[in-house]
């Protein structure tokens, strides 16, 4: 698991942070450069755990193959839990994300006197 919470659009060796471990977290609480006041996202790397971390974030249903036509129907098939944060919160963060390299520069201005 790579913790990439400080590192967003930064890359190591050409390799965009987040995307070294089999998952990567971006924290987007206020001490991060985006932040919409709490939350985080999860990249999954390996196929092999996309599955199981789409049933978890589904609240623990197969619902996501239910509407890929997958299943007939869906059930709780794991344990999973509510992770969605409100459209207020969201709509803050993507604001920010769009505009992620001039945030990015006004950040870097201090340390390039």
């Amino acid at each position: 698991m790579e913790d990439a919470s400080q590192s967003i659009d930064a890359t190591y060796q050409n390799r965009p942070l987040g995307g070294l471990g089999y998952f990567g977290f971006f924290s987007f609480q206020e001490t991060k450069s985006i932040l919409s006041g709490e939350g985080s996202v999860l990249i999954v790397n390996e196929k092999q755990f996309k599955k199981r971390t789409g049933i978890i974030w589904g609240k623990g249903t197969n619902r996501a193959e239910f509407f890929r036509g997958e299943v007939n129907k869906y059930d709780w098939v794991d344990t999973g839990s509510s992770f969605l944060p409100s459209e207020i919160i969201t709509d803050f963060l993507f604001a920010q994300l769009e505009h992620l390299n001039t945030i990015q520069t006004k950040r870097k201005e201090p340390w390039s006197v």
